[in-house]
């Protein structure tokens, strides 16, 4: 029988998975979970501090993983500085799927549509693990990753998308 596991921050959840084996992160639980072997799913939902939208005013926009596709949908700045991303974000799923999948969850399932987009993009991606963390391009963490697995106890924190100013 599975357990659901609430941490009270991300190091506890990382180390969740580094402890106890057979767990896997969930949050909004839009993508399917491939294993029978799961025996603990830790909760992210509770991270609040994860979903967010942050824009430096002229180049930089930082994205919590926790932060929703509807929201990622309606938000001003990704309308007006990322409009095929935002089109994807606003077409893309049912209401469901909207409003709770994540783009992390997204991109750690490698969700070919919203991939297809960001590839198009300047994206940087914050990993965290138990002991660890680092920043890739997102061509580094589809090369990294071979088939879009993170680590087990890895999770993507946070999106990073960078403005090519032209001059």
């Amino acid at each position: 029988m599975e357990e659901v596991l609430k941490p009270t921050c991300l190091e506890e959840a990382c180390n969740f998975v580094s402890e106890l084996g057979n767990a896997v992160f969930v949050a909004g639980a839009t993508e399917e979970k491939q294993s029978e072997e799961i025996e603990y799913f830790i909760d992210l939902t509770v991270l609040k501090d994860l979903s967010y939208i942050k824009w430096n005013g002229t180049n930089q926009l930082k994205i919590g993983a926790l932060t929703s596709m509807e929201v990622l949908a309606q938000n001003d700045v990704v309308k007006e500085w990322f409009p095929g991303f935002q089109k994807i974000c606003e077409i893309f799923g049912n209401d469901h799927e909207k409003k709770r999948g994540t783009l992390g969850g997204k991109i750690a399932a490698r969700v070919p549509q919203i991939m297809d987009e960001l590839q198009k993009l300047n994206v940087k991606i914050h990993i965290q693990g138990a002991d660890h963390g680092y920043n890739a391009s997102l061509q580094e963490f589809l090369e990294e990753q071979g088939h879009g697995i993170l680590d087990p106890d890895e999770i993507i924190t946070e999106i990073v998308f960078l403005v090519n100013k032209e001059c």
